[in-house]
């Protein structure tokens, strides 16, 4: 690898966010911190270096409702438009969440949906007006997982991206974690 000249050094390093800073020194003190209990080291230099803050609001967009029914209109087909209600309506988080949810976690009487399979503990939403035309236009395509079509798909947020420009808007920062951020902000 070619090294830089220093001034395209300097102005490398200035290029890099605070919070990949701070990611890259958490790691080294977790790698530093494990080969020091594993007694391959006897100090980790990296034991008294304060990593800082991970919060980065810079990318932080609130997306609200008119935007996601463009978006959702753009999409390519009825588990395409779920998947951006299922963020911004019900707030799983997406692929993980989504790709787990089951037409069992949904109970219609009572207008309710049950993630049971998420990064944290079981938790229990309200079906939203919104969301609900979304829902029942992929009701009858499988009989166990919500998704399928897209299930294997590798890049969701890609597929979104073109839907979002389809529509007119500016792509949003982390797509899909603002659409969860904005239902909790709505």
């Amino acid at each position: 690898m070619a090294r830089m000249a220093p001034a395209a050094e300097d102005q490398e390093r200035q290029n890099v966010c605070t919070t990949t800073i701070s990611g890259h020194i958490t790691r080294a003190k977790r790698f530093f911190s494990a080969a020091v209990q594993a007694h391959y080291i006897a100090y980790s230099s990296f034991a008294d270096i304060v990593a800082g803050s991970q919060v980065n609001d810079v990318r932080n967009a609130y997306i609200s409702a008119d935007d996601v029914e463009l978006v959702i209109d753009k999409a390519s087909d009825a588990e395409c438009r779920l998947i951006v209600a299922l963020g911004r309506y019900a707030g799983l988080r997406i692929p993980s969440e989504v790709l787990c949810f089951e037409w069992t976690d949904i109970d219609w009487q009572r207008n309710r949906i049950i993630v049971r399979k998420g990064k944290t503990k079981w938790r229990e939403m309200p079906i939203l007006p919104q969301l609900r035309p979304d829902l029942e236009d992929c009701f009858d395509l499988e009989p166990t997982h919500v998704i399928v079509r897209h299930r294997f798909q590798t890049n969701w947020a890609s597929s979104v991206k073109r839907f979002i420009a389809k529509a007119g808007l500016e792509s949003w920062p982390r797509c899909f974690h603002n659409l969860r951020a904005s239902l909790e902000t709505a």
